[in-house]
Parts: C-alpha cells; sequence; structure tokens
C-alpha cells in the first residue's frame, strides 16, 4: 500500500504532466511547494462576491500536513470570484453561522503566473470540489448568469479531478480527520 506522501507526489505528478499544475516552487514537500492552477490562455470577465447558505451542514475537508487533516463543519460560504491582469482569485470563507471557520484561496492563471498557491490548497480544492460546485451554481442560479462561465470553470475543475480521483479517494481514507 503506498503511504500518504507518494499518494500526494503521484497526484501532483499527474497534475503537471497534464498541464493543470504548473510548479512555481518545489520543496521537498509537495503541499508546501507552490503552484499555480494554468486555467486557459483567457480568463473569463468574472465579478463575483455573494454569501450562500445552506439548509444544512456540510463537511469541508482542510489538509493541514502529511496524514493529517480537519473536516470542517460549515453551513454558510462567502464566495468571492474575481479575475483581472490574467489570472482569477476564487476566495471561500467558510462559515459556521456567523463564526468563520477558515478561508481558502484559489488562484488559476490565463497566461504568464504572477501569483502562486500551496500545494495543500489545490488538494483542499479537489477534495471540496463537489461542496465548490455547489456554491458556484448556486451563485449562477441567482444571478441568472447565462454565459456559461461557471460552468466552463467547474468543466476544467471536473476534468482536473477526474485524472486523480482515486489517488484522493484513497489519501481522504489515509488520512486522521480531526473534527474541527
Amino acid at each position: 500500500m503506498s503511504t500518504a506522501i507518494d499518494l500526494i507526489k503521484g497526484i501532483f505528478g499527474k497534475l503537471i504532466s497534464s498541464n493543470v499544475l504548473i510548479s512555481i516552487k518545489e520543496r521537498q514537500n509537495p503541499l508546501v511547494s507552490e503552484y499555480v492552477i494554468k486555467y486557459g490562455e483567457k480568463c473569463p470577465g468574472l465579478s463575483i462576491n455573494e454569501d450562500v447558505s445552506m439548509d444544512r451542514e456540510t463537511g469541508w475537508y482542510q489538509v493541514l500536513t502529511i496524514g493529517v487533516g480537519t473536516k470542517l463543519s460549515i453551513n454558510r460560504a462567502s464566495v468571492s470570484l474575481t479575475s483581472s491582469d490574467g489570472s482569477m482569485k476564487l476566495l471561500i470563507k467558510l462559515m459556521s453561522g456567523e463564526r468563520l471557520k477558515s478561508s481558502e484561496e484559489f488562484v488559476m492563471t490565463c497566461g504568464e503566473p504572477k501569483e502562486s498557491i500551496y500545494g495543500k490548497s489545490v488538494i483542499d480544492l479537489l477534495i471540496n470540489l463537489d461542496v465548490v460546485s455547489r456554491f458556484l451554481n448556486v451563485i449562477k442560479e441567482r444571478r441568472k448568469l447565462s454565459d456559461g462561465s461557471i460552468d466552463e470553470l467547474l468543466r476544467f475543475l471536473g476534468n482536473a479531478k477526474l485524472g486523480v480521483e482515486q489517488d484522493l479517494r484513497r489519501l481522504v481514507s489515509m488520512y486522521q480527520w480531526f473534527e474541527g
């Protein structure tokens, strides 16, 4: 059986070889290495800043280090998706009621990389993609967005996850998750 670090290295290797990720600064541990998600040549002109409430709590898995993470119970999120200067930023503030539990920032480039995120954020995004999809679809419906940019972004992320989905499942089952 593979160890967690082997699985993580394999996931990043697959994402880099399929041109989903660009390695900016490599370190021995891929979770603290720096990457940027390569979205494409042109970012959609998005500017979204919305609160999304859920009718019931859902779990958000957050990787802390090799083999250890937290499972946050959330029922609300503040979602900001903006694009400018050749990149897109997705900022999600994870909340339980009015209490901020954590925030996650994901950077995608549509040209030359200018900023990067840690590998742990890439893993968090892929593990929680179903929750991110729910947030973005609620916003799409609420704002009646019909230009296809949200669907295109979710399709891109879904395809990225598809190539590493089995490894992600194995990784989640290997980790020790603490309630947060």
